[in-house]
């Protein structure tokens, strides 16, 4: 499961992945963030898939990214900090990072606290 919510003291999405996630999941959640904050220029995302499993590797990344590229025209930046803790998840993350260096208004970096998270989403405003 993929929630979400907006903190608008901190201008931040916080997006939380529980129990195992699909790759239709990612794909729907994108989606739904895209229609719930499209209005804005700039959108800063703190997501915490601490405790989760991903039912996708790295073969759907192309699929994930060329979603991204569609969604992003709208925007000026998409600020995004993945919040990970066991060694599959981190692996995920640095490769899906790897990968979104090609998008030009997209940044992504890898945390395992939510306090060094914020650090970096807050360098990028």
């Amino acid at each position: 499961m993929i929630s979400s919510s907006y903190n608008e003291k901190e201008e931040i999405v916080y997006v939380k992945r529980e129990g195992t996630v699909s790759i239709q999941q990612i794909l729907e959640s994108t989606v739904e963030l895209d229609s719930l904050y499209g209005h804005m220029d700039k959108v800063y995302i703190i997501e915490d898939i601490r405790g989760s499993k991903s039912l996708f590797n790295k073969e759907d990344y192309p699929t994930i990214l060329e979603l991204l590229r569609t969604k992003l025209r709208a925007y000026k930046m998409v600020c995004m900090a993945d919040i990970v803790d066991d060694p599959t998840n981190t692996a995920l993350s640095f490769m899906f990072g790897s990968l979104a260096a090609s998008l030009d208004n997209y940044f992504y970096s890898t945390f395992s606290t939510l306090e060094a998270a914020k650090r970096w989403i807050n360098n990028h405003r």
